[in-house]
């Protein structure tokens, strides 16, 4: 059944008459109008509305959290969430057997502009250069986040964090940190905490300064599985 969906309140900021052929992971965050051909050959995340007017080759995931209408000879379909993919082969954590859909391969600047708040970690594990752990099988954000700092140690934390630290105790008061500020103990450090945005964030750019390797299966909230490796070694 072909079904039509309505773009309400958009402003099409970007309109293209040539044919596109997508081979590298792309992230749409602005409205589109595609007015030619479209092959996708790697993965696609669409966070605004977009009209193709012809037709569209999908060979790889598609991830849609936003209206998408494609329209071909007078008719009009709805994509569905990712689109022929198959892309579990290479997959290793310990919990990919949990997971029940096609896995996306996103790089460092996906990364970046990708929303993990409502999500959840499937699976992360963190090595150092000489492959020794640093984390694994924690799936809280903020407890990788301190393994990674209780590896790198006080100082090197104190200059290279992002987050709001204090060098005193902030207790807790019925149940609730004062302030959102949480102890570690090994660094005698107070952190106050942040969202899974926030908190990722640091994470990547902590194993990006210390040279680390990384493997992050990530379940966004629109029920997409993503992963991100990085070696250095």
């Amino acid at each position: 059944m072909l079904v039509r969906i309505t773009i309400y309140n958009a402003i099409m900021s970007v309109t293209i008459n040539a044919p596109v052929i997508i081979n590298e992971p792309v992230i749409i965050n602005e409205p589109v109008i595609i007015n030619a051909p479209v092959i996708i050959n790697a993965p696609v995340i669409i966070n605004a509305p977009v009209i193709i007017n012809a037709p569209v080759i999908i060979n790889a995931p598609v991830i849609i959290n936003a209206p998408v209408t494609i329209q071909n000879d007078g008719s009009s379909a709805e994509i569905g969430l990712t689109i022929n993919p198959d892309r579990t082969s290479d997959i290793k954590p310990d919990r990919t057997s949990d997971i029940n859909t096609d896995v996306v391969l996103l790089s460092k600047k996906d990364m970046d502009k990708t929303d993990f708040n409502g999500g959840k970690i499937v699976d992360c594990g963190i090595t150092d250069g000489n492959n020794k752990t640093i984390s694994s099988g924690n799936t809280q954000c903020k407890k990788i986040l301190m393994d990674i700092n209780n590896k790198i140690g006080r100082d090197r934390v104190m200059e290279t964090t992002t987050f709001n630290f204090k060098e005193v105790y902030e207790p807790c008061v019925n149940g609730k940190y004062v302030k959102g500020y949480v102890w570690n103990n090994k660094l005698q450090l107070s952190f106050q905490g942040k969202d899974n945005n926030g908190t990722i964030r640091e994470i990547l750019r902590m194993v990006d300064l210390n040279s680390y390797n990384i493997l992050l299966l990530f379940k966004l909230k629109c029920g997409t599985v993503i992963k991100y490796e990085k070696l250095n070694n």
